[in-house]
């Protein structure tokens, strides 16, 4: 399906959660690697989430569940796991005492695995977004990183795949 046409690079991401229950979200864009002449796109192959205290300690002050997202078309809330420009899914339940993590029911791959298991993206953005149940104690510093590559596509994947992303918008 995909020929590499570049290594393995990350790209990162973040927002801050500063109130309980509100979703806040940022652009990552991807136009620079996109190139529909050349059917390029991006390959996904890892996401990895990350919640720090705005002093950089993963200690958060408080009990808490943060939900994370990355998606391919901006949907400006948190998405069912059934819509397709849903890319990565995340949930790190906290409990502050003693400090305890734990993953929650969000089950959706963040390591894609081989380059044909990766999740290609032709749109010109991504987009992160998180949302906690709890702020006390501070505001929430929420990270995304994404192991990508550019790849090239034939003829009919790219087109299949800017197909779906249209149909989905």
């Amino acid at each position: 399906m995909a020929r590499k046409k570049t290594n393995a690079f990350w790209m990162t991401a973040s927002v801050t959660l500063s109130a309980a229950t509100t979703y806040v979200q940022t652009t990552i864009p991807l136009g620079s690697y996109i190139d529909v002449a050349a059917k390029q796109a991006i390959a996904i192959l890892e996401v990895d989430y990350i919640s720090q205290s705005t002093t950089f300690s993963t200690n958060l002050a408080g009990d808490r569940i943060i939900d994370y997202q990355l998606t391919d078309i901006n949907r400006g809330d948190l998405v069912v796991a059934t819509d397709t420009s849903l890319i990565s899914r995340g949930a790190l339940a906290y409990d502050n005492s003693p400090p305890n993590f734990s993953n929650e029911n969000a089950l959706f791959p963040d390591t894609f695995g081989t380059l044909d298991e990766a999740r290609m993206v032709v749109n010109d953005d991504i987009f992160f977004g998180a949302e906690t149940t709890n702020v006390s104690g501070g505001d929430t510093i929420c990270t995304v990183r994404i192991k990508a590559m550019v790849v090239s596509l034939s003829e009919k994947d790219f087109m299949a795949l800017a197909l779906t992303s249209v149909a989905s918008a």
